[in-house]
Parts: structure tokens; sequence; C-alpha cells
């Protein structure tokens, strides 16, 4: 559901139509201002503060695992990778002697399958 509502604004506002990339990068953004609003300054002088990227960077699994987004689920495993999600298949073929960029299938590493297009 929040990936067609996604799909629809994007669409309206670009004129293209978003991949699930787009949706990731999108959660990503998402996810990071997130654990930018929780993390609390540090005060280094009665006139400066500022956000130490660490303190931002260690809530991050937390924050992704409160957060379904426009792509899905955004668990992150021990090595913070997303643990569920969908990953393209691309490569390079020659259309009249002119390399040309194709999707050729997906991996769905919930199910652990591959599906191939024709």
């Amino acid at each position: 559901m929040q990936f067609n509502e996604f799909t629809q604004r994007y669409e309206e506002l670009t004129g293209l139509e978003p991949s699930y990339y787009t949706a990731c990068e999108a959660d990503a953004a998402w996810i990071i201002a997130q654990a930018v609003l929780e993390t609390r300054p540090s005060f280094v002088s009665k006139r400066s503060r500022f956000y130490d990227t660490t303190d931002v960077i260690e809530i991050i699994p937390d924050i992704a695992s409160r957060y379904y987004g426009y792509s899905g689920n955004c668990l992150l495993n021990e090595a913070g990778d997303r643990i569920a999600g969908l990953y393209d298949i691309w490569g390079f073929y020659l259309d009249d002697g002119t390399p040309s960029f194709k999707k050729y299938g997906k991996y769905d590493n919930l199910i652990d399958e591959l599906f191939w297009y024709p």
C-alpha cells in the first residue's frame, strides 16, 4: 500500500516511475532523518552544539527495526545489511552493436529465490 502511494506521488512530481531502489533510497533518508531527530546534540560550549555522527549511526538499527517503509520491512542484520529485500539483477547486452542496460531478473531473499525474466 505504501509503495503504491509513493509511486503515485513520485510520478506526479517527476513524471517517472520509481523503482524498488528509489523506494529504498527514500526509506534510508527517512531512517537517517529520524536518527538525527532522536539523537540529542552534545554541548561543546555555551555557544555551540553539534551532532556526533557516531551517536546517530549507533541508533540506526533500532530505528530501522521500528520502520516499515515504502520498500517494506527495514530490519537490519548484525552486519548492518537489510534482512529482507528484493534485488534486481541487471546486465549489459548488445542491441544492433550498441551496448544497452537491461533488467534480467530479481532475487527475493525472504524466500531465497531467483526469478529470471524472458
